[in-house]
């Protein structure tokens, strides 16, 4: 099995996105994607837990209706609140002073 770079994987997911969001979503089954963006957010995790600051996102790869509909699904997944978000991002406040 050959190995691939993340680099790879991370250009051939996008073209995939855009292809699939112009066109049909058929394609895309609900728990393919519910996995997949479990496995991102997991990946994303562990890189975040090694920078000293929140990882900047680039805001011109998706709209904040994409953010809102992603971070209302993550914290329904974990039973957070608005509150939890907010005692979670303090404690990484204090974390960088």
């Amino acid at each position: 099995m050959i190995l691939r770079i993340f680099e790879d994987i991370s250009f051939d997911l996008r073209e995939f996105t855009e292809g699939v969001t112009g066109s049909s979503r058929e394609s895309v089954r609900y728990e393919d994607i519910v996995s997949a963006l479990g496995d991102i957010v997991r990946l994303f995790s562990a890189c975040q837990a090694q920078a000293s600051n929140l990882i900047d996102l680039d805001s011109n790869q998706f709209s904040p209706t994409d953010a809102a509909i992603a971070i209302a699904a993550l914290m329904k997944a974990q039973d957070l609140n608005t509150f939890d978000i907010g005692l979670w991002l303090a404690k990484q406040h204090s974390k960088s002073h």
